[in-house]
């Protein structure tokens, strides 16, 4: 399930509502020293332009350019789905968000989703 800025599902915010935005990680059993994928999936309903996430936090440990990313359109608006190599180094640096992204929508109205924390 998506988690919007109000706990709303991916399902609301394809009918109109706001964007959603979601962390998890790809990888489990994660120990110092690997690395690990984490995927960002992006909600964004029909007539709402958004931004790409980002972390609200510096986090050195998180590859921001050698991210990947595929997208997905049908009538409900886009799911973007974002894929980024992460450090693990200390307990510290396996603490990953929140993420924030932009949004505006076809009503002008504007603002910022966050994610969950990993």
């Amino acid at each position: 399930m998506l988690i919007a800025g109000g706990g709303r599902p991916a399902s609301a915010a394809l009918s109109g509502g706001l964007p959603a935005v979601e962390i998890s990680a790809a990888d489990s059993g994660i120990a110092l020293g690997d690395s690990m994928t984490v995927r960002c999936t992006v909600a964004i309903p029909a007539g709402t332009a958004a931004g790409d996430p980002r972390p609200l936090e510096e986090n050195p440990y998180i590859d921001l350019a050698r991210r990947t990313v595929a997208e997905e359109k049908n009538l409900s608006g886009i799911v973007r789905r974002y894929h980024y190599l992460a450090y693990v180094f200390s307990p510290d640096s396996a603490r990953v968000g929140p993420f924030a992204v932009h949004y505006v929508t076809a009503d002008g109205d504007s603002g910022q989703v966050q994610s969950n924390v990993l």
